[in-house]
């Protein structure tokens, strides 16, 4: 019998419970029984003065039905507000967390049931204590209707527990009260499996069957030669299995890579990790994983077999993983799974008259729909059926080959491509003697497309095989066809190889890159390597690059910088082959040049160890570098070594610089090398020797016309003096600092400045003072994606709010700055005393379990997260 006084038809639900309640119950034993009645008695005034129905109660979760949106939002409101008002015992706050939902309140006996019950219930389960969310449903109601000081906070859609479709919830911001919280409790697994560029066509049962040998095993290897798949179908298949992994499934392209060791570098990247300076790579990724369920599939790893030892620890350490390959020989690791990965299934050549047959052939159905995408009125006929059947038996029903054939269609028919392969294939005969079969089909079919190139189209091909990561059109023009030299412009060679498909674009509208499959790109290059060009078309790609770099250079100041660095991230894997070019030609001017200019790049963007190996080699060459590119390439690895907390390296290298500029007679740049030197003393604890430096360093700036470096001297000295204790010292050089750099237009040194002003103006009697400099310099540092920046701006943030007495918003931003710091690998040395400051003032105001808690929470979160978090707090 349904209870008469429960509400049906459209309804507003509402959930809430007590976050932390277990520990509220170990903390405050028999005392905690009057904390969950109290709790309970503001939540009922609340309902009662909204016209809210209490369906039923458990523990200190409420489930609430109104018959309005509005009232239960208000509700949600006063409770929120008494609750805060509330006086609970010290170090023992009570924070409850409410989600609203609006649906169809159908009633089973005495309760409500449906999909709209479970949905508000998993909305208030994503939500922290504290926090009231709402999903769409409701926001669409109230949104119109919110009372004065509440405004709502989209946060996107989010997958919930249970649910199939995700849920768009948006967040009450109600004043007086907490608005700014950790990520909400999702289920996003934020995979990275990349789009497939073409249909998905055949390969069922090989889905079938992987699929079940995955569920069996924790290491499965896609094994085969070239161009039989491998890659579509580990696509296919992690996109099949993802929902059985909650942590989401990962994608990692290992072919631009020809050292072992930058796989766990780019599997950490994959993953969303950066470097950390006190922590090796592997270990960091084991401590990410170890908890995690997940898919992590490696692609190519052929040509880096000796890093399977990197894949035994990953297994070993992560009992929840499991790793997808794809090679074209096993691994050899204990627990393997291999897989060996067939060519497309071939048609019956004497059943060619039966198109129903014929149509059954997967190899068959591939030159189809490969045919349609460049000619899209083709058909497989009686007349065309036979010439099909046989080009996919003479290519053995390899994927690649039969797309490479297909390509064709626009200009030939299935009988003149046919009679063309007749006339090629047979060279495969001459291929190695102990490459497999298949192999040397596929080799002899790349051939057979390179011979009906025109000859500048050749050229343009094999020349594009330098690139390691695709390129840009303006890459390919300045590298491969400067001037146009091969005869032919640059855009109608790309595009003629693309409609052949031996070059394939990808990217989005604006950002156009081309690249090669990796098989393709490996026949191309055996060809480049007998080029008697190869040398200077190598020299190309490194002073190309070198000069990318060098003019990312001169936007790292600007609000576009983050443009800029991600322009280098996409084109990390070709910065990568034209270092390992300037290495292999022993070119040390252009080499250093590069490396030097790339040092904020890779520290921003965490690439700390990677940098500092390539510079190390770079200063090992004996060639004649000038000397003050030798200088500033000191200068960059002096750098990173500072993030990477190494002070004797850091000591040598600037003190390197500052003896070639001074050799040189550089007094300009000597100023910068002896301000950079006063660094050092501030990673190993002395204080007044840094104070010594930096004066130094602002006196030699002021006799050699160093405007910037002066800035720069009195910057630090301001920080050194807040670190010491005198505020009214620091706010005076700090003050200068920040008007030169908002002068100067210097919105990168503009931030650091902020951050040392906003920590100056926490030592004040009004430390609240110092809340605009540390916004201000969060919006510069979020609108630049300065990921170190971001978390100077945070510490510095976190210490204005602890000195104003706001210890839980201290901690919340301190956990994010732990975040941060973990994802970019780099933090300040001169700012650890902040944090050591904020933990303690916490703990002694709200008790060291709960400080322990929020730097918790904080730390889970994501770079992404603490972006958000970092906007809103800049408002």
């Amino acid at each position: 019998m349904a209870d008469p006084t429960l509400p049906t038809g459209t309804v507003t639900f509402l959930f809430t419970d007590i976050e932390g309640s277990t520990r509220l119950l170990q903390g405050l034993g028999a005392k905690y029984q009057g904390v969950l009645e109290r709790q309970a008695a503001i939540i009922r005034r609340a309902l009662a003065a909204h016209e809210g129905v209490e369906v039923s109660t458990e523990g200190d979760a409420f489930f609430v039905v109104f018959r309005s949106a509005t009232n239960a939002l208000v509700a949600a409101i006063a409770a929120q507000r008494g609750l805060e008002r509330e006086r609970w015992p010290s170090g023992y706050p009570v924070r409850v967390r409410m989600g609203l939902h609006t649906g169809e309140g159908h009633l089973g006996g005495d309760n409500y049931v449906g999909l709209d019950v479970h949905r508000a219930a998993r909305v208030a389960a994503a939500a922290h204590g504290g926090q009231v969310l709402l999903s769409a449903a409701t926001r669409a109601l109230v949104e119109t209707w919110l009372p004065e000081g509440v405004v709502l906070r989209d946060l996107g859609s989010h997958r919930l527990k249970d649910l199939d479709q995700p849920e768009h919830l948006a967040q009450l911001a109600i004043a007086g009260l907490a608005a700014d919280f950790p990520p909400i409790r999702s289920l996003e697994p934020r995979s990275s499996l990349p789009a497939e560029r073409s249909s998905f066509v055949g390969r069922e049962r090989e889905l079938d069957e992987a699929s079940g040998l995955l569920a069996t095993t924790r290491l499965l290897t896609l094994i085969g030669p070239g161009g039989t798949g491998k890659t579509r179908l580990a696509i296919r298949l992690a996109e099949r299995v993802e929902p059985d992994f909650d942590d989401g499934a990962f994608f990692v392209d290992l072919a631009p890579l020809t050292d072992p060791g930058l796989v766990a570098t780019s599997v950490a990247h994959g993953l969303g990790l950066r470097e950390q300076p006190d922590r090796p790579i592997v270990e960091l990724l084991i401590a990410h994983i170890e908890g995690r369920e997940l898919l992590l599939v490696l692609d190519n790893f052929e040509q880096l077999l000796p890093a399977r030892e990197l894949v035994a620890d990953l297994l070993t350490a992560a009992p929840r993983l499991k790793i997808l390959a794809t090679t074209r020989s096993s691994l050899n690791l204990y627990g393997e799974q291999e897989y060996a990965v067939r060519p497309l299934s071939l048609p019956d050549a004497a059943a060619a008259a039966d198109l129903d047959g014929l149509s059954q052939s997967e190899a068959v159905g591939l030159f189809v729909a490969r045919a349609r995408a460049v000619k899209p009125a083709f058909e497989l006929t009686h007349e065309n059926a036979r010439p099909v059947a046989g080009i996919c038996i003479r290519l053995d029903g390899l994927p690649l080959a039969i797309e490479l054939a297909a390509s064709r269609i626009r200009l030939l028919e299935p009988a003149e491509i046919e009679a063309r392969l007749e006339q090629h294939l047979p060279v495969l005969t001459g291929g190695a003697a102990n490459s497999p079969p298949r192999q040397r089909t596929l080799r002899a079919t790349i051939d057979w497309s390179y011979g009906l190139l025109q000859p500048d189209e050749r050229q343009l091909f094999v020349r594009l095989a330098i690139f390691a990561g695709g390129c840009t059109l303006a890459a390919a023009e300045a590298i491969c066809n400067p001037a146009g030299e091969l005869g032919l412009d640059t855009f109608e060679g790309i595009a003629s190889l693309v409609q052949q498909s031996l070059v394939q674009r990808t990217g989005g509208a604006g950002d156009s890159r081309f690249e090669m499959l990796e098989t393709i790109r490996e026949n191309a290059r055996d060809r480049l390597d007998r080029d008697e060009r190869r040398g200077e078309i190598g020299r190309r790609l490194v002073r190309f690059y070198r000069d990318l770099a060098e003019e990312t250079e001169s936007h790292f100041a600007g609000s576009d910088q983050a443009a800029w660095l991600d322009r280098l991230e996409r084109e990390q894997a070709n910065i990568r082959a034209a270092l390992t070019v300037a290495l292999d030609m022993r070119d040390a001017e252009d080499g250093m040049r590069l490396g030097a200019a790339l040092w904020r790049f890779w520290f921003q963007r965490g690439y700390l160890r990677e940098g500092r190996t390539w510079l190390d080699a770079l200063l090992t060459l004996d060639a004649d570098a000038l000397a003050a590119t030798r200088a500033k390439a000191y200068t960059a690895l002096g750098g990173l070594t500072y993030w990477l907390a190494d002070a004797g390296t850091t000591d040598l290298a600037y003190r390197a610089a500052a003896r070639l500029y001074r050799e040189a007679g550089d007094r300009g740049a000597e100023a910068e090398a002896v301000y950079n030197l006063a660094f050092v003393p501030t990673m190993t604890g002395d204080a007044p020797e840094a104070r010594r430096r930096f004066e130094a360093s602002l006196a030699f700036a002021r006799e050699v016309g160093r405007p910037d470096i002066v800035a720069l001297s009195g910057s630090s000295l301001g920080v050194a003096a807040q670190m010491a204790g005198d505020p009214g010292v620091a706010l005076t050089l700090l003050d200068e600092a920040v008007a030169f750099f908002r002068a100067a237009d210097d919105r990168f040194h503009l931030a650091d400045a902020l951050v040392g002003l906003a920590a100056a103006h926490s030592l004040l009697p009004e430390p609240a003072s110092g809340r605009t400099a540390y916004q201000e310099a969060l919006r510069i540092s979020t609108e630049t994606m300065n990921l170190p920046g971001i978390g100077q701006a945070l510490m510095a943030g976190a210490a204005v709010e602890s000195a104003a007495g706001r210890h839980p918003e201290a901690v919340r931003m301190l956990g994010a700055v732990l975040a941060l710091t973990e994802a970019s690998g780099a933090a300040a040395p001169q700012l650890l005393g902040i944090q050591r400051r904020v933990e303690d003032a916490a703990s002694h105001a709200i008790g060291s379990e709960t400080v322990k808690a929020g730097l918790a929470e904080g730390r889970r979160m994501t770079p992404g997260d603490v972006l958000d978090f970092a906007r809103r707090l800049a408002g």
